[in-house]
């Protein structure tokens, strides 16, 4: 038993050693969104420049230079939200545009200017947004306060031949909500009434947080507010 102890600490050193190398230690770039709600919302400075490249993952990325930019670009005034930092001046950012195409990646920190938090206000909330094609969710002031959440989602309605064919799946959401210090969490039993969405891990239940431009919504497992592979979670805009 010896030697294979002294051989798995020399395994052990050895790949320690392989993560302190420079550019190997990288976190990855994940989407903002889904299960994890994001960190605020930063819009690209007009000292950036005309365009704003994002930058990939890799081996030795992210650093500034060809090998790692990509070809998707911002340009001033656009705003992203924040998944997550480097510790060496990059900032792993997601982009939605009004039609739903999202877009992430490395940029630089200093390229990007925070945008103020959202509030708690109705005005703040309210309106008909949208993520994609499919997914659609509606807030309007409710009588006595709070806001009356009414949504619409599908899985297939987009590809011809499921429409054709009766395999589109839908699902839709209606309840009243409150949003607090920017974000609304809740979740819906069998009847469809709102349960308090800590108390379930079951069932419809799902969170939305408002940064920027963007209604966030995320924490909905696919089938559980609607058919199989129904989902509301998304970067909506406002349409």
């Amino acid at each position: 038993m010896i030697p294979f102890r002294l051989s798995a600490r020399r395994l052990l050193l050895a790949g320690l050693a392989l993560l302190a190398m420079p550019g190997l230690a990288r976190a990855a770039c994940e989407p903002a969104g889904g299960d994890t709600p994001p960190q605020g919302a930063l819009a690209v400075a007009p000292q950036a420049g005309p365009r704003l490249y994002f930058h990939e993952d890799g081996a030795r990325c992210p650093q500034a230079g060809a090998p790692c930019r990509s070809n998707a670009y911002l340009v001033p005034g656009d705003a992203v939200l924040l998944a997550g930092r480097d510790g060496k001046g990059w900032a792993c950012v997601t982009f939605a545009s009004p039609r739903g195409r999202v877009t992430w990646g490395w940029m630089r920190e200093e390229a990007l200017n925070p945008l103020p938090v959202i509030s708690d206000r109705a005005a703040d909330w309210v309106g008909r947004w949208r993520f994609g094609a499919e997914e659609t969710l509606t807030l309007s002031a409710a009588p006595g306060g709070g806001l009356q959440l009414e949504g619409e989602a599908s899985w297939g309605a987009s590809d011809p031949e499921r429409v054709k064919r009766g395999g589109v799946n839908v699902g839709s959401i209606s309840t009243r909500v409150v949003p607090r210090q920017g974000r609304v969490a809740f979740a819906l039993d069998d009847d469809g009434k709102p349960v308090p969405y800590e108390k379930t891990r079951f069932g419809c239940r799902l969170w939305m947080e408002r940064h920027g431009p963007y209604l966030v919504v995320g924490g909905d497992q696919p089938g559980n507010c609607g058919g199989h592979n129904v989902t509301f979670n998304g970067l909506y805009r406002r349409s």
